[in-house]
């Protein structure tokens, strides 16, 4: 096949779609097809260009930055503009991940050249909106999405929560395609690793439990609730209790860095970490927590499951259906930040309970590898690619 993926995001840039889209694409010319990424530009730019990024092919579209968010250029590039690029690589299907606003500029020139579409619904954007305040963007975003995905074949899903939530907007044609772990990287097998480097930065000294958070640090992730730990939370007006005797560690960066540090005095802010260290680090925890309610999959919490960690998670989006209940990690409900710390001292003061959650947790995740998972999107591909060219020359 030829298969022209659009992506909102693309290596060098680091978070959840660019990494999901640099597997597809390497997935997909491993097995053998001819694949051309379509992706903003890395930095703010006028000019669109081709380039190779590890032996794929990228065409970067222009681009404006987006406030806070160093790991993030939008697209500005038109339809009309894209058109021609698309129809010169004659791709069998187009696969639009997480789209929005490239994902619409490509959506359409593939749609006007009878091109099968594939869309990969990843990024809750309207609540990521609607927590920066802004409601009228919120509206346009959800407007975008149905618009987008009304055109695609087959719209790919990581979770029932999403599921729902494009059902609920009048989407169709559903299917879901969860994400992969790299094993060799979250492993149990790391956890001595893992805590001699956090030993070497004097964290979990002689033993002392480390309760850890691992994501981007964004309003949206909440990782102010982190501060029950400390004793410095409050939970319907009334003070928490004293602050936890265990190690408070934060892997991350984002634009609420300062937000988090202020409101988690005395945790270890370790900034971002290469991921062959945050594989041992997360599995030289004790406890990983996750606060973020809007995550359509939430892949930290499966890492933390594969590393063989203990994962205390809000009960919301993607994670329920990564975590059952008691078994494979524990849920709280949004806004319960008391019920959050009962879990994390559950744990700590019950090891050989937490040990067999983190058992079940990487059991449940064992099959889950990204070759697998591309796998499935090979055939997600085929079958729209397929059934796009039957439509074609039915309409011929």
């Amino acid at each position: 096949m030829r298969i022209c993926i659009i992506t909102e995001s693309y290596p060098p840039h680091v978070n959840g779609v660019s990494n999901t889209a640099r597997r597809a694409a390497h997935h997909a010319r491993d097995a053998g097809h001819d694949v051309l990424v379509i992706a903003p530009s890395p930095t703010p730019s006028w000019v669109a260009r081709f380039t190779r990024i590890e032996d794929i092919d990228v065409y970067q579209v222009p681009a404006l930055a987006v406030p806070g968010y160093n790991s993030f250029t939008a697209s500005t590039v038109t339809n009309i503009a894209l058109r021609p690029v698309i129809s010169r690589f004659n791709p069998d299907v187009v696969h639009a991940a997480s789209p929005m606003w490239l994902g619409h500029a490509g959506t359409s020139a593939a749609k006007s050249l009878g091109i099968p579409i594939v869309a990969a619904y990843q990024t809750d954007i309207p609540a990521y909106v609607s927590r920066y305040g802004a409601e009228a963007l919120r509206t346009l975003a959800l407007s975008q999405l149905r618009r987008i995905h009304s055109r695609a074949h087959t719209n790919l899903v990581p979770s029932s929560a999403s599921a729902q939530q494009l059902s609920a907007l009048g989407v169709g044609r559903l299917r879901m395609w969860g994400r992969g772990v790299d094993h060799a990287n979250f492993s149990p097998s790391r956890r001595a690793e893992g805590r001699t480097w956090w030993n070497s930065h004097g964290i979990g000294m002689g033993g002392r439990p480390i309760v850890g958070f691992v994501g981007r640090l964004a309003p949206e992730k909440q990782v102010e609730d982190l501060a029950v730990l400390l004793g410095a939370g409050t939970h319907g007006g009334s003070a928490s209790r004293a602050r936890l005797d265990a190690d408070l560690a934060v892997i991350g960066d984002g634009p609420a860095r300062s937000l988090a540090a202020a409101a988690l005095p005395g945790a270890h802010m370790m900034g971002l970490q290469q991921a062959h260290t945050v594989g041992a680090a997360m599995a030289g925890l004790d406890v990983l927590v996750h606060t973020g309610p809007y995550e359509t999959y939430c892949q930290v919490v499966q890492e933390g499951q594969a590393a063989g960690v203990p994962v205390v998670s809000v009960a919301a989006g993607g994670p329920l259906d990564l975590i059952e209940d008691g078994i494979t990690g524990l849920l709280y409900e949004h806004g319960n930040l008391i019920g959050l710390r009962h879990h994390v001292e559950e744990l700590l003061a019950r090891p050989e309970w937490a040990a067999k959650i983190a058992q079940a947790g990487s059991e449940a995740v064992a099959d889950r590898t990204w070759d697998a998972i591309n796998d499935q999107l090979l055939g997600h591909w085929s079958t729209a690619a397929s059934t796009g060219k039957r439509l074609k020359t039915w309409t011929q």
